[in-house]
């Protein structure tokens, strides 16, 4: 009987998803309850991850700085623990002095890429309106039939003044200030809670979690600069845009290049003065990015990943739908986090470029 009152709280919990986030949670808490009580340990786990899904939905925006200070932890502690075992350097001047030297960098770097990304994206989206205004009466309507009520001509806009607000400045400082007090007190935070639980399993989700998210950032990087570098190379216009959304998307797994070359396209066929040249010097840029990333990425790298595309695509597809952009990017970490969870017996690999794989 408990167990069939489990069952249904799972599945109702499931179907309101979408609709009353509140009650679901609290359906998903009372269904891993009763589960737990009824000794199903895998229906106990499943309930347990549609719960956290559900509590990261309902918590929103206050995620925002704990991600960040966990993204720059994963990323630069290994550089703060070898200052501190190789020259000695204390774990909170290195941290104060990392997080100063990349917020400057970003800062200057960023404040100037992105006063050009937006200047070239508001001369597409001008382009964009007037070959519009062009067309036949009949693409007309197919085209407003299509998008209905999205107005892209606003969307730079409405991303100039979110960029501006005060929450986003407000989340982005206690991002920084708690990324300090994470890399300076990482080990002590880690010794205190294996006190009371068993992190041998999570040491592992870590481990290929924070390689897995500094591969992708090396890797977006290297892509942004290539994909400019040829670009400006091949005298295409809007470059750094171009470079740009290469690099963004080259963050979002499996689709990210099938978005940046539509988008591309979309770019050189309303700015060139030569489309077809320009589209061919396009597809020439486009080429050599995936040969470079297919051939001698995973030798900068080290390593990549042996995830099942499914899940994958899987994990694209949840993501997207609950939390949108910032859910596809983090789509393959929370694969990564969520399969060696669900299924423990199967670790997931690390493949090497010699084909060997460890944990």
């Amino acid at each position: 009987m408990y167990l069939l009152l489990g069952i249904v709280a799972f599945v109702a919990s499931i179907l309101l998803a979408f609709h009353e986030l509140l009650a679901a949670f609290l359906l998903s808490i009372a269904a891993a309850i009763v589960f737990k009580a009824e000794k199903k340990e895998s229906m106990f786990r499943y309930s347990l991850l549609i719960s956290g899904i559900l509590f990261l939905k309902l918590i929103g925006n206050a995620l925002i700085p704990i991600v960040m200070a966990v993204l720059i932890t994963m990323i630069f502690h290994p550089l703060v623990d070898y200052l501190y075992r190789r020259y000695r350097i204390r774990k909170a001047i290195s941290s104060i002095a990392i997080v100063i030297l990349l917020l400057l960098l970003f800062m200057g770097a960023f404040t100037y890429l992105f006063a050009i990304v937006i200047n070239q994206a508001e001369t597409v989206m001008r382009n964009m309106k007037y070959y519009y205004s062009t067309l036949p009466p009949q693409i007309k309507d197919m085209l407003s039939q299509a998008l209905q009520d999205v107005d892209i001509s606003n969307l730079f806009s409405i991303i100039n003044v979110a960029t501006s607000t005060l929450s986003i400045g407000f989340n982005t400082m206690i991002g920084i200030i708690l990324s300090i007090y994470f890399l300076t007190d990482a080990e002590s935070l880690v010794r205190m809670v294996s006190r009371r639980v068993d992190l041998s399993r999570f040491r592992n989700f870590y481990h290929i979690t924070s390689k897995y998210i500094r591969t992708q950032m090396g890797i977006a990087l290297f892509v942004g600069l290539l994909v400019f570098t040829l670009s400006s190379l091949m005298g295409i216009k809007f470059a750094i845009l171009i470079g740009f959304l290469a690099g963004l998307l080259n963050l979002i797994p499996n689709i990210g290049f099938i978005i940046t070359l539509f988008l591309s396209i979309i770019i050189v066929a309303v700015s060139s003065d030569h489309v077809f040249l320009d589209l061919a010097k396009l597809a020439l840029v486009f080429t050599i990015d995936q040969i470079t990333e297919t051939v001698i990425t995973p030798r900068i790298m080290g390593q990549t990943f042996k995830i099942e595309p499914s899940l994958i695509i899987l994990g694209l597809a949840i993501g997207g739908a609950l939390f949108g952009i910032v859910g596809f990017v983090f789509a393959v970490p929370s694969v990564v986090i969520i399969r060696n969870l669900l299924f423990p017996d199967e670790p997931l690999k690390l493949v090497h470029e010699d084909n060997s794989e460890e944990l």
